[in-house]
């Protein structure tokens, strides 16, 4: 996450030297999100961090991937492909066969 989230008031700064600060570090996010391949990043950024806790390893494994592969296309397009596999398997779930069970005679 950018420093301009957490960014506190030093101890002894004055107002002044505090908003200059997070000034300066607005236009260096600024200049970041420019870049191409950072177009979308807060996009992407916000979407990630606001999933649900059972979708942590797709977390984990979303940051593990190639900058390259940072695309709102590619990760919405990975989430879809999670969400149907979880599917498949809880419709698979409710709906297996019940053994048969075996009577004694």
């Amino acid at each position: 996450m950018h420093a301009i989230f957490f960014l506190q008031n030093g101890q002894g700064d004055d107002v002044t030297t505090h908003v200059g600060r997070l000034k300066n570090i607005w236009k260096d996010l600024q200049v970041e999100l420019e870049k191409e391949e950072n177009k979308n990043l807060l996009l992407m950024c916000r979407i990630v961090e606001t999933l649900p806790s059972e979708y942590f390893s797709f977390v984990s494994s979303w940051r593990l991937l190639n900058k390259a592969e940072h695309t709102v296309d590619n990760l919405t397009d990975q989430l879809c492909k999670t969400e149907s596999v979880k599917e498949e398997a809880l419709f698979a779930s409710r709906f297996r066969p019940t053994p048969k069970v075996k009577h004694q005679t």
